[in-house]
């Protein structure tokens, strides 16, 4: 008798332990819906090339480079749910400032997988957009009704990279959904305007 107890109550913990290991759930509406909100601020491809005018008169055309990767089937729930990974990558390059800037979208595939991520020539700045958090020194602060010479754009990041030093250097950009960058400040005042 003695043994048979031991048996099934051996066997309860092993049941136990192996439900406990199965992992929750992915929220498969909550991920479309972050899925979706990503995708509109991914930077318009046919946007390959912007004008920028500095408020002392420089002006330079901004090439724009668009990469898009989908990763394919990555992240899978033991409930038979899959997701993707994706990732969209634009480049900046600059002729006539001392600049290159990266803005990448992030999609990782589970909850917390959705972020913006803003390189700056060693500098960074990330945001992720399920916990509306950013995670580094620099930051991304969402703006509603932004305006600029005018024009109310009604969805917008302010990047402020705090650690920069130089009076040449970029103090904060401006980034619209399905725009890209639009407005650069630098340390020393100087004020570029992107179209």
């Amino acid at each position: 008798m003695r043994k048979s107890i031991l048996r099934y109550t051996f066997s309860y913990f092993i049941l136990l332990s192996l439900s406990s290991c199965k992992e929750p759930c992915l929220d498969v509406p909550f991920i479309q819906d972050k899925t979706e909100e990503l995708q509109s601020w991914y930077t318009d491809t046919e946007l390959t090339i912007k004008n920028a005018e500095s408020s002392i008169g420089i002006s330079d055309n901004v090439i724009l480079t668009h990469n898009y990767h989908n990763y394919g089937d990555s992240i899978w729930d033991d409930c038979g749910n899959v997701t993707q990974a994706e990732r969209s990558a634009v480049r900046y390059d600059f002729y006539n400032f001392p600049f290159t800037i990266e803005t990448d979208f992030y999609k990782q595939g589970e909850e917390k997988g959705f972020s913006l991520k803003v390189n700056y020539n060693t500098y960074n700045a990330s945001y992720n957009f399920t916990t509306l958090q950013t995670s580094s020194n620099n930051s991304i602060t969402y703006i509603s009704d932004y305006t600029l010479n005018d024009i109310v754009y009604p969805d917008a990041f302010k990047v402020t990279f705090n650690e920069t030093q130089s009076d040449t250097e970029i103090k904060e950009l401006v980034l619209v959904k399905g725009l890209g960058i639009i407005y650069i400040l630098l340390n020393e005042g100087i004020s570029i305007n992107m179209d």
